[in-house]
């Protein structure tokens, strides 16, 4: 098994990929299965590293995970779109900090690991926004290793249009001995906001209780195949009018097969 070439205790990771194989063959064919988890551990191991106590919590993600969530969230268009925001926050970023960092529309939250394994943008803490309570469990797993250093991750049940970023409170929930314990805390002051996902809602609908000089580093597409996608936009051109930012520090398309992917980093 190849993909463990480079990973300590090979034996250990094979018996728990046959697992994960043999709980996915239930739902899909046995080849479909070792590819599709070949695939995501690749591109994790490609874009977080191999170090084995953070592949040992992906693999708890991978166990529980729906199957569709895994063929979704982990797809190869997810992981490129991510590692591009992380590339070009190196290049771009110069000494600015990303501090006490929001994500809105974080789904199961792989932006946290793809930021956080190389500890690069001096990020105080993540906090991931999904208004599907689902996402919580999943995303807060799949940043186990941050979640339990002092909530330097922590993911958020809620709608991105019910905040206010000048004084941004939040209510979220954390599983303490077995049992789901009900957490009120402030963020204060709320210095970064990522969003990879603008083109599932509305830009007016957050973006104006954005204090101004917030660093933001937003995403969005053109790719109107999709009926979620409600608000896309036509070009990096359109995207960054609309946003009417105060400094633009990049501005970029990235190609992807059926459509092109849109970034902006800049201050409010």
């Amino acid at each position: 098994m190849t993909i463990f070439e480079n990973l300590e205790n090979q034996e250990y990771f094979l018996r728990r990929y046959n697992k994960i194989v043999l709980q996915w063959s239930k739902n899909i064919q046995v080849r479909d299965a070792q590819n599709l988890l070949t695939s995501v551990i690749l591109r994790f191991i490609q874009a977080c590293g191999d170090e084995k106590e953070l592949i040992s919590k992906y693999f708890n993600f991978l166990e529980v995970a729906p199957l569709n969530v895994v063929n979704d969230a982990l797809s190869e268009g997810q992981f490129k779109s991510k590692i591009w925001l992380r590339d070009q926050l190196k290049e771009h970023l110069g000494k600015r900090e990303l501090g006490q960092t929001i994500v809105l529309g974080g789904w199961i939250g792989l932006l946290g690991p793809i930021l956080l394994c190389e500890n690069l943008f001096r990020i105080e803490k993540l906090f991931s926004i999904d208004r599907d309570p689902e996402c919580l469990d999943l995303a807060d797993l799949l940043n186990t290793l941050w979640l339990t250093n002092e909530w330097q991750f922590k993911a958020i049940t809620g709608d991105a249009s019910q905040f206010d970023f000048n004084d941004f409170r939040a209510t979220t929930t954390q599983l303490i001995n077995n049992t789901n314990i009900s957490i009120d805390f402030t963020i204060d002051p709320v210095q970064t906001i990522i969003n990879t996902s603008c083109e599932h809602f509305a830009l007016e609908s957050w973006l104006p209780k954005v204090p101004k000089g917030t660093l933001l580093i937003l995403q969005s597409n053109n790719n109107e195949s999709l009926k979620e996608h409600k608000f896309c936009h036509s070009s990096a051109v359109e995207f960054l009018k609309e946003l009417d930012l105060s400094e633009v520090i990049y501005s970029g398309t990235m190609e992807l097969d059926h459509y092109q992917r849109f970034l902006v980093i800049g201050l409010k």
